[in-house]
């Protein structure tokens, strides 16, 4: 019921995610920081990253991942402590948010739809989900859900083989995040609202 201030930015937050030890923020100008206090402490991440507007960060085992605004996609095997470019295949490098869910990688990107790579982004191929601009993803039910600005929901459940848009009863194909209850209930935010789905 009371929030407390714990980390001060000159720059948008964009995206915060816990791995169960430590927390990533990242943010557009200043790169990635890490908390591994619960966020009382924070330290910029960034040697490596050529491009500090980061979009996304997302974490799987001991693989940290990072979407940039123009430089594509970053790894980090070490907690962010050292990044490496991991674009190859990539015909974009505007990189809304990334996901990784089993073997597969996914980079959003925005006007190009969706990649997926299979070798932790050693090597990526575009999908069948192109033209979009894809703002985030959510992985349930082994299935993949893709939001998009001006094109509403998008879900796969071949890896991103073929997509198929779900859109009945979104009236605002908008869509900013998606969001899953733990009794399958699942809610998407648009610019009029937010929308549900059971």
């Amino acid at each position: 019921t009371a929030w407390s201030k714990l980390f001060t930015s000159t720059n948008h937050i964009i995206q915060l995610i816990n791995d169960g030890t430590n927390i990533y923020a990242a943010t557009d100008g200043t790169g990635v920081y890490y908390s591994s206090d619960n966020g009382t402490t924070w330290q910029q991440k960034n040697t490596g990253i050529t491009n500090l507007h980061v979009y996304s960060v997302f974490k799987n085992g001991s693989n940290l991942f990072a979407g940039t605004s123009t430089d594509g996609v970053f790894l980090s095997t070490d907690n962010g402590t050292n990044w490496t470019a991991i674009n190859n295949g990539l015909t974009q490098k505007n990189v809304n948010t990334v996901l990784s869910s089993g073997s597969y990688l996914y980079a959003g990107m925005g006007g190009s739809g969706v990649f997926v790579s299979t070798n932790n982004g050693t090597s990526w191929t575009q999908t069948t989900l192109t033209g979009k601009n894809i703002m985030t993803f959510k992985a349930f039910n082994n299935k993949i859900y893709a939001t998009t600005f001006g094109g509403g929901v998008y879900v796969t459940s071949d890896n991103g083989t073929t997509w198929t848009q779900i859109n009945t009863g979104l009236t605002n194909l908008y869509i900013y995040s998606l969001a899953v209850h733990i009794n399958n209930n699942m809610f998407c935010s648009t610019a009029d609202g937010v929308y549900y789905s059971s």
